[in-house]
């Protein structure tokens, strides 16, 4: 018996691949952190982690908790009704934290202006925007490396080109997904995730009448976060 997987199927599989090697890297180095400078250190320069049991310690003093503002860019692949979506994006992100321990939990808005684009023989479906407000949850697996997932509502600016004209839409729904971040100094904190968007469906003038497309996207990103 053969199996075949589609290109919507096959990305989660290589993007979530992709993470695992991240978050490898990332742990090891975690590790090795946390043997010299974690939460076991028990030298009189480290400094409270989130609760008064555990040491944060070494060259990395702060929390997770505060504010940040950071920046991002992903791939994204997806479907428009029948037809297959992909394409770059690039975006904005700002939040707050809060810490208990080593359980981390907040809320995140980001805003991504993306070209996702679908192409047929006389129509052309895209996606030119995104945004979303959503809650986020987490644990310091180290005292650098804090794994999460995230959920909330989303956003996107699409628009429909055909021999009949052009019609532009806001699209509303939900995003979810799992993400990593690494401290690599008390300010600068790198992350990847993968998220995958769900809107609602729209009725566009196409070529032969009206159709009505919905538009599910899986999307890894990359970024960096500066902490206050």
């Amino acid at each position: 018996m053969t199996y075949s997987t589609t290109p919507m199927t096959r990305f989660p599989l290589l993007a979530a691949c992709g993470l695992a090697v991240v978050l490898s890297t990332a742990a090891v180095e975690a590790a090795d952190f946390t043997r010299n400078n974690g939460y076991n250190n028990t030298s009189s320069n480290n400094q409270s982690y989130g609760g008064s049991g555990s040491n944060y310690g070494g060259s990395i003093g702060n929390s997770w908790q505060g504010a940040y503002i950071g920046a991002n860019a992903g791939l994204g692949i997806g479907k428009a009704g029948p037809n297959r979506i992909s394409g770059v994006s690039g975006g904005l992100q700002g939040g707050y934290n809060w810490q208990s321990d080593r359980f981390i939990y907040g809320l995140e808005a980001d805003y991504a202006v993306s070209d996702y684009l679908s192409r047929s023989v006389a129509d052309n479906y895209r996606q030119n925007w995104s945004l979303s407000g959503r809650g986020r949850a987490g644990f310091a697996f180290a005292s650098n490396l804090m794994g999460y997932g995230t959920a909330g509502l989303a956003g996107a600016g699409t628009e429909y080109k055909s021999i009949n004209g052009q019609h532009s839409t806001t699209s509303y729904g939900w995003v979810a997904g799992l993400g990593a971040e690494l401290m690599v100094d008390p300010h600068f904190i790198l992350r990847g995730e993968l998220l995958h968007y769900e809107f609602g469906h729209e009725t566009y003038p196409g070529s032969t009448g009206t159709v009505n497309l919905g538009n599910a996207s899986n999307v890894l990103r990359f970024g960096g976060n500066y902490k206050f």
